[in-house]
């Protein structure tokens, strides 16, 4: 999960502060991660709003 979330963060970043679009083949990737941490996280009762949260965390500092 912790894999996942890095990955998912780093896609974050470079789309929201760099403003730097993500390829083709990187959208297909982020939507496959984010699937199975949405997955992973509802294995554990989080709600998807909270597995976003997890994603973003940090951003507005």
């Amino acid at each position: 999960m912790a894999d996942l979330l890095a990955t998912l963060r780093s896609y974050a970043k470079r789309v929201l502060v760099q403003d730097d679009p993500l390829s083709l083949s990187e959208e297909q990737a982020k939507s496959l991660r984010m699937s199975q941490f949405f997955r992973m996280g509802a294995d554990y009762k989080c709600t998807e709003k909270e597995m976003v949260g997890l994603v973003y965390e940090g951003f507005l500092r």
